[in-house]
């Protein structure tokens, strides 16, 4: 998957009220929060295959980085 399609595949799993971008901030946005963080890990763990956990999200500051991390693992 390239990146652009990681990015839609969060926005969709997240499914938030207000916009989201890569710069957007995890901690400060209010539609991600640790059930949102728990299912793109479940997608991306069960359905993708990739060797990914929670933790691994600990070092991520916005999306673009999760988008990154999961960009990394595959």
């Amino acid at each position: 998957m390239t990146e652009a399609e990681i990015f839609d595949k969060i926005v969709e799993i997240i499914d938030p009220l207000d916009p989201i971008t890569q710069e957007t901030v995890v901690r400060e946005c209010a539609d991600i929060d640790s059930l949102a963080l728990f299912n793109i890990v479940f997608f991306y763990k069960q359905e993708k295959g990739l060797p990914l956990a929670l933790n691994d999200l600990i070092t991520c500051n916005t999306v673009g980085d999760v988008v990154k991390l999961i960009a990394s693992k595959q």
